[in-house]
């Protein structure tokens, strides 16, 4: 989940600097991106991004406790 989070940042960054909608075309161009090209994107706005959207909530996430419990209660 954390990982998630993170990579939904990196999402939003894209959608909201460069005013583009991501699909499943985009998501399989950017595992396929080269480290120069991932270089050219990013910019020192994204570290406003990070912290607050990213790694805070990822923190977060990581820290809380998770529990399942069954809808039709223990089973024998």
């Amino acid at each position: 989940m954390a990982l998630w989070l993170m990579h939904t940042v990196f999402a939003l960054y894209c959608m909201l600097t460069f005013g583009v909608e991501i699909d499943w075309t985009m998501v399989g161009h950017s595992i396929n991106t080269d480290q120069c090209e991932a270089a050219e994107l990013l910019h020192l706005s994204l570290l406003h991004y990070v912290p607050f959207l990213g790694v805070i909530p990822a923190v977060l996430v990581l820290k809380s406790e998770c529990r399942v419990q069954s809808a039709f209660g223990a089973l024998p």
